[in-house]
């Protein structure tokens, strides 16, 4: 093989020009001669290539690939290289035999050793970060010193020694673990004690128990709002699935939002402000848009926002009427021509005191000749009519909606007023 790379050298000093081909020929030369102390074992051999070369002297996992990435870079040449590999060679004896002559026995060792042998891969494959790697071993080989000292003087409070133990096996385990035990460094402990019980309250769910006070009472209710199911599994997907310490209050607020959809849609115990809400007893300019937010956070289970709401609607009302009120007694009642409370201008007649209505009718008198609003979002006017009992229930949008959306097909659906089995639902025009 001498040869080969003897008649490299000399066809790149005849070809190149000089300056460039000096380079390569001595990074050339270099390497032809670490091949040759290699292949004579002399005594100038790189003096870290001798100590790798010893039988059993290094013995943590992946050594084998680590020594042979070494001397691929000490036959290149690339002594300063070799230098750094050899270095951290023996980082890694160094730390894998104090892993090995230390006995741990704290809660999650095993967890922690995991880690520091995923540093040692992470070295291999990433050439960049190999030196912090090494740092970063050394930290966590101290840490999990500490950990076991403070284990062996106080003991860990049996919270942390169940997150260690192995009776979880939930999918998302790992990161609900970490998250407490984040929460336990934190010295946040109001929050820690809720993961504990969201923990166990998850590895029971997947087990297939439903003893859950909020499953008992999701599978004790009966339901029948369009969307109800997807609103259930939404429910059971907080309760299993949320990394959050406080998801079973999300869940609870849930199942409360559902219930709530499901007394609009029947219209029985339906809440007090509700039916304030569908009276026609506001009348203030933006009222729509609030009875709307209004309803959403009754939907969506924050009561009392909702109730927060409808204190300001009604205040928003009599703020209305008592400019109202201040307006009419403005007017000198003398003048021939007055405003009525509803906002129209009329004129007297003096042979048949007769009122003669001078304007168009107002906005706020068209409101009393508009149908109520929709049964299942209480948000825009009926437009729909279910045949053949003749309820109007539905808004031109909720028409299009699961499950009215399917009514030309065969099957039936039911009106949400009577119940009634209707095949048709047809729109009709004030």
């Amino acid at each position: 093989m001498w040869e080969q790379d003897q008649a490299l050298v000399e066809k790149t000093l005849s070809t190149y020009p000089s300056t460039l081909a000096q380079k390569f020929t001595s990074q050339k030369l270099k390497a032809m001669r670490n091949k040759q102390y290699l292949h004579e074992c002399s005594a100038k051999l790189h003096p870290g290539i001798a100590k790798i070369q010893q039988p059993g002297a290094y013995t943590y996992e992946g050594v084998a690939q680590d020594i042979k990435e070494t001397f691929k870079e000490y036959m290149l040449g690339n002594d300063k290289i070799v230098d750094r590999l050899v270095s951290q060679i023996e980082t890694k004896q160094r730390i894998h035999v104090e892993l090995e002559s230390f006995t741990f026995c704290y809660p999650g060792w095993k967890d922690d050793r995991g880690q520091v042998e995923e540093i040692f891969t992470g070295a291999r494959n990433n050439r960049d970060l190999e030196q912090g790697a090494y740092h970063d071993a050394q930290r966590m080989l101290k840490e999990m010193k500490r950990k076991q000292q403070v284990f062996e003087e106080e003991g860990f409070p049996p919270g942390i020694t169940l997150l260690h133990s192995e009776v979880f096996s939930y999918p998302s385990f790992s990161n609900d673990k970490e998250a407490a035990l984040d929460m336990y460094d934190r010295g946040d402990e109001e929050a820690f004690e809720q993961m504990l019980v969201r923990i166990q309250s998850k590895q029971t769910l997947h087990d297939g128990c439903r003893d859950h006070p909020l499953l008992v009472e999701l599978d004790s209710e009966e339901f029948s709002y369009p969307g109800w199911r997807e609103d259930q599994i939404l429910v059971e997907d907080t309760l299993l699935h949320s990394v959050n310490a406080f998801a079973e209050y999300d869940a609870e607020r849930l199942l409360k939002g559902m219930k709530n959809k499901q007394r609009l849609f029947t219209g029985k115990n339906l809440h007090p402000g509700i039916v304030a809400l569908r009276s026609r007893t506001f009348t203030y300019k933006g009222f729509k848009r609030d009875k709307l937010d209004a309803i959403r956070e009754y939907r969506a289970g924050y009561d009392s926002a909702f109730e927060e709401r409808l204190v300001h609607i009604k205040e928003k009302q009599k703020q209305h009427d008592d400019n109202g009120s201040k307006s009419a007694a403005l007017v000198s009642p003398t003048s021939s021509t007055s405003s009525s409370p509803s906002g129209k201008k009329v004129s007297f007649s003096d042979d048949a005191k007769t009122v003669v209505s001078t304007e168009r009718v107002s906005t706020k008198d068209v409101d009393r000749f508009v149908p109520e609003d929709c049964v299942i979002c209480l948000s825009a006017p009926r437009t729909h009519i279910f045949a053949p009992c003749g309820h109007l229930c539905l808004c031109n949008q909720c028409a299009f909606k699961t499950p009215y959306r399917k009514r030309k097909i065969s099957k039936k659906v039911s009106c949400p007023i009577c119940r009634q089995e209707s095949s048709s639902i047809v729109k009709v025009y004030f």
